[in-house]
Order: structure tokens, then sequence, then C-alpha cells
């Protein structure tokens, strides 16, 4: 505290000593109050959301909207078929959570309503649903009691839908319930195999598509029928539908710079994992190819920090990143044998387990199958070139997410040699490997350790 001068004091006056707090300077204040004024006002703003390979770029505007409170529940109004039971609807629900990884990318929520409302409200939905479940039901149960009911209801779904596509009525030919049932049976066609039909439906839904002005057209099941197109075309080895001309290149996201990784605590410092081998060999390849890992790298890291943070991802931009990357990887061409080819067949299977797969599921996709195959049997020449934690991450991911299990004794075999060679003995050291190359913890962890550590018990 600053003291002001004791003032002279009259005759007869009492003496008073005034003591004041030292005053901000004129300039203090001054900066004081910008940087009020300013505040909010010169923080970094976020890159701009990259145009989407969908949409046709126009951004819908929400209106405020004044919506009348509800009474009762979603489908309190509406009539519910005699066959959609209490048990039925219990079916259909556990096939909705068993299935929600490939409608729906990963941490996203979708309200039961949402999800019924076309079965309730669409014969042909409604037969579909109750075809697929039974179908799944019997597979759980390892039964066929329900065989012949299944076949029913998938005869229904047929008629009804046949009927719906010659009546002539355009609108109702290509709506959203129509092609969710189209993609239904597009969807069950790759899981029995029958590859020839996946294909005759993909091209109903093509034409479909085409007929409502392209993907951008619909509102919903969009990133389902893009994800869709992608697995029949990785099991057919067909051209895919939409974007075959035209194909941009550059990186979809901005890529990050790759740092070391350091080992996991408790792992022996004898094998310590860097991405510098890893980013030497990324030089060295074809530059389309290294945009689309930049893309697989950043979402990955994305998707690790939102698990760890306990946030959602964001769904549509999820999507538009798995569109990116596979269409650019299914269009891309290499010579047999070369560190691009292996490359890029190694990122197609990763790719699947990260927009395709999850929550269990595991989808075969045989064209995808037969090209591994190939390189991994016939091109030891290549493998001996690639980084060693390369190779490691090659052999998991075809073991635990891409081949038929009647390969996995050879691969396991060359796995456990070159985990030999390199002195790792535990599912830590193995797992640094693996997250410098690509690695998403919450989807690769529990499939890949199962494979990691039956192989080191075997050394």
């Amino acid at each position: 505290m600053a003291r002001t001068p004791a003032l002279p004091a009259s005759e007869g006056d009492t003496l008073f000593i005034i003591t004041t707090p030292s005053a901000p300077s004129v300039e203090a204040r001054r900066k004081t109050i910008r940087s009020h004024v300013m505040r909010g006002k010169n923080r970094e703003k976020p890159p701009p959301r990259p145009s989407s390979w969908t949409s046709s770029g126009e951004d819908e505007k929400d209106g405020a909207l004044s919506i009348t409170p509800k009474v009762g529940g979603e489908f309190s109004f509406t009539p519910i078929p005699d066959e959609l039971g209490p048990e039925v609807m219990e079916t259909v629900r556990r096939l909705r959570r068993a299935t929600v990884a490939i409608q729906f990318g990963p941490a996203t929520v979708q309200s039961d309503a949402s999800w019924f409302e076309p079965i309730v409200s669409d014969t042909a939905c409604m037969h579909f649903t109750l075809f697929i479940s039974k179908v799944w039901l019997n597979s759980m149960q390892g039964t066929a009691t329900d065989k012949r009911q299944a076949l029913v209801h998938h005869g229904k779904a047929l008629s009804t839908l046949q009927q719906r596509l010659a009546s002539g009525d355009v609108k109702q030919a290509t709506s959203d319930s129509t092609v969710l049932v189209v993609l239904g049976l597009t969807t069950a066609a790759l899981g029995f195999g029958d590859l020839a039909n996946a294909e005759n439906h993909m091209r109903g839904l093509h034409k479909m598509a085409t007929m409502r002005g392209g993907l951008s057209e619909f509102k919903t099941k969009k990133q389902l029928q893009g994800k869709i197109y992608i697995c029949v075309a990785l099991s057919t080895g067909n051209n895919t539908y939409f974007f075959s001309e035209g194909l941009p290149w550059k990186s979809y996201l901005v890529p990050k710079p790759r740092n070391l990784i350091t080992p996991a605590p408790g792992t022996s410092n004898s094998y310590r994992v860097t991405s510098s081998s890893v980013d030497g060999f990324l030089r060295c390849l074809d530059p389309r190819l290294r945009r689309v890992w930049d893309d697989l790298e950043e979402c990955s890291r994305s998707a690790n920090i939102a698990t760890q943070c306990n946030l959602i991802v964001d769904t549509e931009l999820y999507h538009e990143v798995g569109v990116s990357v596979h269409y650019r990887l299914l269009h891309l061409r290499f010579d047999s044998g070369t560190a691009n080819e292996i490359t890029r067949l190694g990122l197609m299977g990763y790719a699947s387990s990260l927009f395709l797969q999850g929550h269990g599921i595991k989808m075969r996709h045989k064209h995808l199958c037969e090209q591994l195959e190939r390189e991994m049997f016939s091109g030891g020449n290549i493998l001996s070139t690639l980084p060693p934690q390369l190779c490691i991450w090659l052999y998991v991911i075809c073991i635990g997410f891409v081949l038929d299990d009647r390969d996995h004794d050879v691969l396991r075999a060359a796995l456990s040699q070159l985990l030999r060679a390199e002195g790792l003995t535990s599912w830590d050291e193995v797992r640094a490997a693996m997250k410098s190359v690509l690695w998403v913890n919450e989807l690769h962890d529990a499939a890949s350790r199962q494979v990691i550590e039956s192989v080191l018990s075997e050394i």
C-alpha cells in the first residue's frame, strides 16, 4: 500500500492520515479492458471440413420449428403388424446391436424409434427383417427349426418388392424403404456367399440411386449404401459404382507428422519401436498410396483419442473417410510382388477392419482374400524387404481380420518365426510394434491379442 503525504491540519482540526491503494496505470487499465473486449475473438478457428464424396455440397439449413409435445411413445398411434410380437421384437433388437458396426460409425447412437420405423410401416421391410432375424437366431443357436418360416418371409419380401417395382410408381420404387430392403438383400447375399445375386442387387441399387439423382439425394442410409457398394467390390473384384471417373487422389484429411512410439510401460528396452524405418519405407511408395496411408493414420489417431477422452466420433466424417479410402485403394493398380501392391492390399484389409467390421462381426471378402493370399504366400522375397513391424502388422491383420481360418496355420508359422527373430516375447512389445504402423486400440486389441499370445505360447 502506498501512503500519501499527511495533509497539514488546520488549527483545532483533528489530523487524518489518508492511505490509498496504488492505482493501476492508465496503460494497465487499457490492456485489461482490451483483453475483455477481445476475449474469444482471437481463438484459432477449426480447419474447414473436407468436401463430401456422397453429397452435392449444399449445406442443409435447419429451421426453428415449433414441435407439439408428444403424447405416448413413438408408435402409440401406429398399428403394429401381428407378426411383430414381443419375442420377435426382442430378436430384432439383438440383431440390431450385433450389426451396428456396418451400419453406423463407432460410438454412434441411433434411437430404437428411427431404427424400427421402416420395419413397422413398410411390409417389405418387415418381412425381410423377420427373415434375417430368424436366420441370424438359427445361426446363433445352431439349429434350423425356423428355416422354413424364414424362407416364407424371404419370399413375401421379394414378392412385395417385385410388385412395387412393377407398379410404375417411380417414387415408391425408389423410396428410402425400398432401397433399404434391397440393401438388406444385398448384405444377406454377401453373407451367404451368393456373389452373383449380390451383384444383381447392386445393379438395381445403382439404377435406383441414379433415378433419385445420386447418393446425395438420400437423406438417410447413404452411409450404409456406400459401404455395401464397397463390400460387393471387395468380394467380387468388379468395378465400384459411382466415383469411377475423375477420382480425387489428394489426401482427404490433413496428415499429421509421425512421432516416435514410446514402448509400453514394463516392456523390454531391447526392442525400441520407432517410426523411422516405416517412414523410410513410405517415402518409396507411390504418392497416391502414401496419401491413403496418411488418411488412415489420421483417422486411427483420432479414433484412439476419442476413445481415451470418451468423445463421440463424427459419424458423417468417419463415413466419408471410409468411402474415400476404399475407392482410392480399389482403383489403384500395381504389379504383383511389389511393395506398392502388398501395401495396397494390407491397407484394404486394415480399412475393412476399421470401417466394415467391429462388435465381433467379421466379414470375409472373397476377392480381397484371394489377392492377399497370392501376395502373402508367393511374395516371400518382397516380405523380406519390408520393415519388420510392417510385416508383423500384415500377418496379424490377415489372420485376425481378413483371411479364412484355413490360411492361418501358414501365416502363424511365419509370424512365429518373425517374432523369434525380432526378440519379441510379450503382447506389449508386439502391440508397440503394430501401433507404430496403423492401429485402433478399441477395434484391434482384443482379436489381435488372442492371435499374438497363442503364437507366443508356441515359441
